[in-house]
């Protein structure tokens, strides 16, 4: 009786980290190109080599961000939009943002949002998922990442608490009246649940078929408590 309910919880745990999956495939998607098309339209195609957009901090630099780009780059560099970039120009000697893009982790797009020192470029990423506060829009960058990694590595999902929170969102009030837009994530932030939220949030701006929630539903009803 007891292998059998585990066997039913590690079942339930597989395919909700399927699931997971899927969602995170398209934000992950959708926020690499939110911030790349950003800056290669605001700044330039090769950003990442302008040493002025960037601050410092402990964990990420202007130079770590070089190395992370060459490296990566370098570990890819028979793709095809790799290899036709290096056969082509000789300078910038790294690839425009549209083909380093393909070879960087999500991680890497988290921690450069982070570190960006115009607020505006933060602010005009933020917007484009119906969130006004780059803070709260940083935790849940941060949150995804680390979502990621342990659906990756096929950590525990089921009754896991998430070492990242991501923020709740009360979106900023105008002329009087109320926010139009807002999400509350539980009293337990670093709760699965909250993290699900967020996630919902961030696909249903990019206006995507979305069919996450519905999915859960599913899923649920198949695993009764």
């Amino acid at each position: 009786s007891n292998f059998k309910y585990l066997s039913r919880q590690i079942q339930f745990d597989e395919a909700l980290r399927q699931l997971l999956w899927r969602m995170l495939e398209r934000v992950e998607l959708a926020i690499r190109s939110v911030i790349a098309n950003h800056l290669s339209l605001q700044v330039s195609p090769h950003w990442f080599l302008d040493r002025s957009l960037f601050k410092h901090d402990d964990d990420w630099s202007f130079g770590r961000i070089l190395r992370k780009i060459e490296d990566e780059v370098g570990r890819l560099k028979e793709r095809h939009p790799v290899k036709h970039y290096r056969n082509t120009y000789s300078e910038p000697y790294l690839p425009p943002s549209w083909v380093m893009s393909e070879c960087v982790t999500f991680g890497f797009w988290s921690r450069t949002y982070k570190v960006l020192q115009d607020p505006a470029h933060k602010r005009a990423i933020a917007r484009k998922f119906g969130v006004n506060q780059p803070e709260v829009f940083e935790s849940w960058l941060h949150c995804v990442t680390y979502l990621r990694n342990l659906v990756a590595h096929h950590g525990q999902l089921l009754g896991t608490q998430l070492r990242i929170a991501p923020q709740n969102y009360k979106g900023t009030a105008k002329h009087g009246k109320p926010p139009s837009v807002s999400l509350h994530l539980g009293a337990d932030t670093k709760s699965l649940h909250a993290a699900a939220k967020m996630m919902n949030f961030l696909v249903k701006r990019t206006h995507l078929p979305c069919t996450f929630k519905s999915d859960l539903t599913l899923l649920f009803a198949a695993y009764p408590p």
